[in-house]
């Protein structure tokens, strides 16, 4: 039974658009900053860029269900976005799109404004038949690793 699932995510930080892009970047890192990555294994470094970046990840849900996949950076167009294709227990692609805003209504100081669709397949009969909780689970490790983030960066 496949499942398709669309979701959408914005995050906000008060950091700089390179900042953020060099710690999402990081795909080795995730684990140290977001508590939903379980396990982020490089594959492949992919170019100057990051095109063809390649890790294997694990995100631990809290539907308990560990999913398996590998996300590659299929476009890249730093600091502003990027594709990554997943294959494995999530399959499909998550776009990501970073935008400078002013942090004050003064406009004064940078912030980044991140959004995230995700737009995959999964034969996981779990996510299938839990299908209302999925999009709550999903919802959860992403607040979790906007806090996270936000984390890494304000102690840079």
């Amino acid at each position: 039974m496949l499942s398709r699932f669309r979701f959408s995510t914005r995050w906000h930080f008060a950091a700089a658009p390179a900042e953020v892009w060099a710690a999402l970047a990081d795909l080795a890192a995730w684990p140290q900053w977001w508590p939903g990555i379980a396990v982020s294994q490089p594959l492949a470094a992919g170019d100057a860029r990051g095109l063809g970046r390649t890790a294997a990840l694990t995100v631990r849900t809290p539907l308990g269900a560990d999913l398996r996949f590998e996300l590659t950076a299929s476009a890249v167009r730093a600091p502003e976005a990027a594709v990554l294709r997943a294959v494995g227990d999530l399959s499909g692609t998550a776009r990501v799109r970073l935008r400078a805003v002013p942090a004050t209504a003064s406009g004064s100081v940078c912030a980044t404004r991140v959004d995230l669709r995700w737009d995959v397949e999964s034969d996981r009969v779990l996510l299938a038949l839990a299908r209302p909780a999925a999009r709550l689970s999903h919802g959860r490790v992403m607040a979790a690793g906007q806090r996270g983030l936000a984390g890494l960066l304000s102690a840079r």
